[in-house]
């Protein structure tokens, strides 16, 4: 699953092999003609069904004159295709042509993932050999391959952005978080890369705020305006779940961790949401 900031939410429908989004908050206006969710709640039309392979499925930032939008990325075998769909009528706003992906002889069956930054789609290949930045306004596919410190044996990784705004790459291995930085060379007809910023070890940092300091595992799972999120766990212990899982948030201004909190063995998904009206102070 995956939500925006909108809390609009992606719906994977494996054996259809489509998608559809989902708003808990939204209701149904008199207009829609298709089927809503619990209580009303907003679900889209079917989105993209018949994919030809691996397919994946992000939000993107809605203005008032595009509305909100979802780009589904179809890559079966060795090429890809982006195309963006609008939520309120399933009707396809743009797409790419098809685009070859560089083969990898040690292909794993990785998760792929795909987030939206800056203006552009990053889509990160099954092998995790490659990385694929899409424009979402011109639609225009550039294919990145990841430096040799990122592999499938790496532990995980994800694509954010820091304080700033600059699109970044980190990865864990072992107890090391590594940042990579997005570049664009303008002088060599824009070729793009990630480059190798920093590795630093978190040993130190877990043994201060975690209890026993028994973690050897670190997972990335999110990276958001600066904050890169972590599940710190065990390879060795066998406690129920609740007991060696924790979610870190670390800065990557400081890479100093700053909050941390029990994981109960449920999939953690960061979200921003307002601050709740019922907590506003009453001025009546």
């Amino acid at each position: 699953m995956c939500i925006d900031k909108a809390g609009y939410a992606i719906l994977s429908f494996a054996d259809d092999r489509h998608l559809s989004v989902a708003h808990a908050l939204r209701q149904l206006d008199n207009g829609d003609t298709h089927g809503g969710g619990v209580n009303g709640s907003y679900v889209s039309p079917i989105l993209g069904k018949g994919f030809q392979g691996y397919f994946v499925g992000v939000l993107l930032s809605s203005s008032e004159e595009d509305g909100p939008r979802v780009m589904l990325v179809d890559h079966p075998g060795s090429k890809m295709k982006a195309t963006i769909f609008s939520i309120d009528t399933g009707e396809v706003c743009s797409a790419t042509p098809w685009v070859d992906i560089p083969a990898c002889p040690d292909h794993h069956e990785l998760q792929a993932m795909a987030v939206e930054l800056n203006g552009s789609v990053y889509y990160l290949v099954e092998n995790w050999r490659y990385i694929a930045s899409i424009d979402t306004a011109t639609m225009g596919i550039a294919v990145i391959e990841l430096p040799q410190c990122v592999s499938p044996q790496s532990g995980s990784l994800d694509v954010g952005e820091t304080k700033d705004g600059a699109t970044c790459l980190v990865y864990t291995d072992g107890l090391d978080v590594g940042v990579l930085m997005h570049t664009r060379d303008d002088a060599a007809d824009g070729i793009q890369k990630l480059v190798l910023d920093r590795v630093v070890s978190m040993d130190a940092e877990l043994q201060r705020v975690l209890p026993a300091g028994q973690f050897d595992v670190l997972q990335v799972f999110a990276v958001r305006d600066g904050y890169v999120y972590l599940l710190a766990s065990s390879a060795t212990l066998q406690d129920p779940p609740g007991d060696r899982y924790w979610v870190l948030s670390l800065c990557l201004a400081t890479m100093k961790l700053e909050s941390c909190f029990r994981e109960y063995g449920c999939a953690a998904i960061p979200y921003i949401m307002p601050w709740p009206l019922v907590l506003y102070l009453s001025t009546n």
